[in-house]
């Protein structure tokens, strides 16, 4: 999928720790949203949006403009100092599927199994 970018807005209440981040994404028609997650990686507070392909939505428009509106919920307010979102053309099961196994993980059977 080509990258599409957000454009986007904080907005801080003032007096209290209520942050709000305003979207607009624009992507292929033949997208809808799968599921907003948003943590903590250490370095910044991500938001990642991941999307499905939908045959149905391809029938409706070629390109589509998504307003999204979310409410961040860090532990801590300096976490937000640096915001990051990504966008993913895949649902959040195929995204989490597609990354390399840990070091260490996902070498079982292979040339350390049972000898019979």
């Amino acid at each position: 999928m080509k990258p599409f970018y957000p454009y986007f807005n904080l907005f801080v209440k003032e007096g209290t720790e209520n942050y709000r981040l305003d979207l607009l994404i624009k992507l292929p028609g033949k997208y809808k949203l799968d599921v907003i997650d948003q943590k903590w990686d250490g370095k910044a507070w991500l938001v990642n949006f991941y999307f499905e392909a939908d045959s149905e939505y391809e029938k409706v428009a070629e390109v589509q403009l998504q307003e999204y509106s979310i409410n961040l919920k860090p532990e801590d307010v300096k976490q937000l100092e640096k915001i990051k979102m990504q966008v993913y053309s895949m649902s959040k099961v195929e995204a989490d599927g597609a990354k390399p196994d840990p070091p260490g993980g996902g070498g079982t059977g292979s040339d350390n199994g049972e000898n019979e």
